[in-house]
């Protein structure tokens, strides 16, 4: 997948709460050059990653605060 500093792409990131206190994501990325652009299964399983990652950082937090 291409790389914000390498200037191949730019995006943005969006996160909203949402009732029982579970968060909605949106991401938008433009790759500046159709080589960049690494397909949409490539970015869509980047994406997932990361957000599992993330998730089981916010769990653990939870936990850790709960006692």
């Amino acid at each position: 997948m291409g790389h914000a500093r390498t200037g191949s792409y730019t995006g943005w990131l969006q996160v909203a709460g949402i009732d029982s206190g579970a968060s909605e994501v949106t991401v938008h990325l433009s790759f500046f050059d159709a080589g960049h652009d690494p397909g949409e299964k490539a970015v869509a399983d980047a994406l997932d990653s990361s957000l599992r990652r993330l998730e089981e950082q916010v769990r653990l937090r939870v936990d850790n605060a709960a006692g």
